[in-house]
């Protein structure tokens, strides 16, 4: 028995050896790769795989990623916090691949302003208006409000020895005397030689017309004294004629300040013989019949002044004008009306001129040309001469101006040609030549980079483009750059 079990081991035993013995032949074979852990830009990861033959193991680091880049989108700033520009990162680990910048806030953009607190005669209104992104108000003072009116007493006419009382309000509130179109009257006095118009007398020794009062107008005339009582009479006051029909012409040779409104909408006008210092806003407006005027001695012409004078043709302008102010001229058809044979419907405008303000002569329909002597440098708004539809040519006007504004020449039927002009201009403003249906040639000089939306809209004959700039590069049929390129069929790009 013993022998057996000694037998039986040793066999065990040999066997075992045989087996060692043929382990250090074996020639591995792997199989692929398996990957037990993914690899990222934070972690490495890790890949085994095994002998077919005896299941042996082998396992292998999987090194770090490159960082998975996605983009972070620009946040535009408003009024009430500040943007970012566009950035990278990655989606895995956030490290920031590309930085972001601050971009600044905006500045607020506000509306029209408002009526807020209603203003009397002794007090101050309010006006509001309100940024249209965040709400934020601002407020600021307004005009004092109308007087509150007591009872009307009746006018006292003057006779050749006693002064007369110029009918009047008593104001509840400030208790001062008020005339029909609510203004102050310093006094009621309506003295003998002031032939009935209502007169206020200055503290400083010189007095104003403020209203007819019981004037009686002969033939529609106005003689104005040159003093009363012993007060020179330099001035018309605020709507001190306003609406007045009967007026036809007014005699002055000392008249230098006109008020706000002071003849507006006296239709029957047709002369003045004053040469005034200052012609304060829509002084003249809707005088459908004046025709000339002698403005020779202003330095500016404030807004709507002349706005609808529609018989107005003959202006003359002195070498001290410096501003004419918005719609100044505005629909006034027969400005610039021939006066010699070398000036046909041109207005000449001196070289003291450093402003013309928005929409100054747009609607003058019979305007063909304009001439500004010498071209001193100024500034030109918005729509000067829209919809001026005889207008042909302009002369001097372009040759000290960075841009051609918004809506200058809009509608101006009769432009044919445009150019070519100085080199100072270097952008063309929105809608500014849109409309001109018989612009048929046009040059872009070489500094125009920027070109405003719709500027050549409807300009149906625009067939013929200079194309000197060397940032725009007019395409035939294209809208861009305003529709410059747009109905085009020869474009050049050297003269």
């Amino acid at each position: 028995m013993k022998r057996i079990i000694t037998l039986s081991l040793l066999f065990v035993l040999l066997l075992i050896a045989a087996l060692l013995t043929g382990c250090g032949e074996h020639t591995h074979s792997f199989g692929e790769w398996s990957v037990t852990k993914e690899a990222t830009c934070i972690e490495t990861g890790l890949k085994e795989r095994f002998c077919e033959g005896c299941g042996r193991a082998e396992k292998e680091e999987i090194p770090l990623t490159e960082h998975t880049e996605i983009s972070v989108p620009r946040v535009e700033s408003t009024c009430s916090s500040v943007g970012y520009t566009a950035g990278k990162c990655c989606s895995v680990c956030n490290k920031v691949l590309e930085g972001r910048k601050q971009l600044p806030k905006k500045s607020h953009t506000f509306g029209e302003w408002e009526a807020g607190e209603s203003g009397t005669c002794i007090k101050r209104g309010k006006v509001v208006r309100k940024c249209v992104d965040c709400d934020r108000e601002e407020t600021k003072t307004a005009d004092y409000g109308p007087h509150k009116l007591g009872e009307w007493v009746n006018a006292v006419a003057p006779t050749n020895t006693s002064d007369g009382t110029a009918g009047h309000y008593k104001c509840t509130l400030c208790n001062k005397c008020v005339n029909k179109r609510g203004i102050t009257m310093e006094t009621t006095v309506l003295p003998k030689e002031a032939k009935g118009l209502e007169v206020q007398f200055h503290v400083y020794g010189t007095c104003t017309i403020i209203g007819p009062g019981t004037y009686e107008f002969k033939d529609g005339i106005l003689d104005i004294p040159s003093e009363i009582n012993g007060y020179p009479v330099r001035a018309i006051g605020d709507y001190a004629f306003k609406d007045c029909k009967e007026l036809v012409s007014i005699n002055s040779a000392f008249l230098s300040d006109i008020g706000k409104e002071a003849f507006s909408g006296c239709t029957n006008l047709t002369s003045v013989s004053f040469f005034p210092y200052v012609i304060k806003e829509g002084a003249f407006k809707n005088c459908t019949s004046l025709e000339s005027i002698n403005i020779s001695l202003c330095e500016k012409i404030e807004a709507e002044t002349f706005m609808n004078c529609t018989s107005l043709s003959n202006v003359i302008f002195g070498n001290l004008m410096q501003e004419i102010g918005i719609k100044a001229f505005m629909g006034c058809d027969n400005i610039g009306t021939p006066t010699t044979t070398t000036n046909e419907n041109f207005i000449v405008l001196p070289d003291s001129l450093m402003k013309i303000d928005e929409y100054a002569f747009s609607d003058c329909k019979n305007l063909k040309g304009v001439i500004i002597l010498n071209s001193t440098a100024y500034i030109i708004e918005k729509g000067v001469f829209a919809n001026c539809t005889s207008l042909e040519s302009v002369s001097g006007i372009l040759v000290n101006l960075s841009h051609i504004p918004e809506e200058m020449f809009m509608n101006c039927d009769s432009l044919t040609s445009f150019g070519p002009f100085g080199n100072k201009i270097n952008a063309i403003g929105k809608r500014a030549f849109m409309g001109c249906d018989n612009l048929n040639t046009f040059y872009l000089s070489q500094n125009i980079s920027i070109v405003g939306e719709d500027a050549f809209k409807d300009c149906v004959n625009l067939k013929t483009v200079y194309d000197l700039s060397h940032a725009i590069g007019v395409t035939k049929g294209s809208t861009a750059f305003g529709y410059i390129g747009y109905y085009a069929e020869n474009i050049y790009t050297s003269m």
